[in-house]
């Protein structure tokens, strides 16, 4: 059945994950600055979950090498992807995956931009809640009668796991934080970057959120 839909057969416990460096919203040097501890978390919280996963590093240079050597697949001519040449390319990366990491699936990790909203200075988005409204604020407009809601910048934790030629098998989604704060004088107000996805229990939450218990989530929640 899971043929004639389209789909990759689901993750089974002990699977070994491809998984490529974790991509952040963030600018280059606070990404490089990030990146370790965040993916050293998820790579841990996989391996509690009983994956094993391939190290980022080693995944991503397999790829490039295998994108080298068969000459990439986009037409250079028109700018788009080249069907026949992508297949190959697939076909030949699924095999060097298998070959030299035995894996069993690529992950694809990320830390994404969206929006939340917002009612009554409380954020909920991705299955997680942060107030952004200031104690000054929400008393404000309880004395003025506003009702106020909207929407926030807001950043989610994105697994997305295929098969070893790109066949999707999960998705998950799970809310890390807001950056915004809105207070009684400034309207919107950022936090500056160099405290963006620096709360260690949010971070730990979203991942176990992403995952679920012992990995359940994952494996069977995730099914598109």
């Amino acid at each position: 059945m899971l043929a004639e839909a389209g789909l990759a057969e689901p993750l089974e416990p002990g699977a070994k994950l491809c998984m490529y460096p974790l991509s952040l919203p963030l600018s280059e040097s606070r990404s490089e600055e990030r990146r370790p501890g965040l993916q050293k978390k998820l790579i841990d919280a996989l391996a509690d979950a009983s994956f094993e996963v391939a190290d980022p590093a080693a995944v991503e240079a397999l790829e490039e090498r295998v994108r080298r050597e068969s000459g990439g697949f986009v037409d250079s001519v028109m700018g788009q992807r080249d069907g026949p040449r992508f297949l190959a390319y697939r076909g030949r990366l699924a095999d060097a995956l298998r070959a030299d990491l035995g894996c069993d699936a690529q992950l694809y990790a990320s830390v994404v931009s969206l929006r939340a909203f917002f009612i009554e200075g409380l954020a909920r988005w991705d299955g997680t809640t942060q107030r952004v409204s200031s104690v000054g604020r929400i008393v404000m407009n309880a004395i003025a009668g506003v009702h106020e809601s909207g929407w926030v910048g807001a950043f989610s934790l994105w697994l997305r796991v295929t098969d070893l030629l790109g066949d999707d098998i999960a998705f998950r989604s799970a809310g890390i934080e807001t950056p915004m704060q809105l207070a009684v004088v400034e309207d919107r107000d950022v936090v500056p970057e160099d405290r963006w996805l620096t709360d260690e229990a949010r971070l730990d939450n979203a991942i176990r959120s992403a995952l679920g218990p012992g990995g359940a989530a994952l494996r069977s929640d995730g099914r598109p």
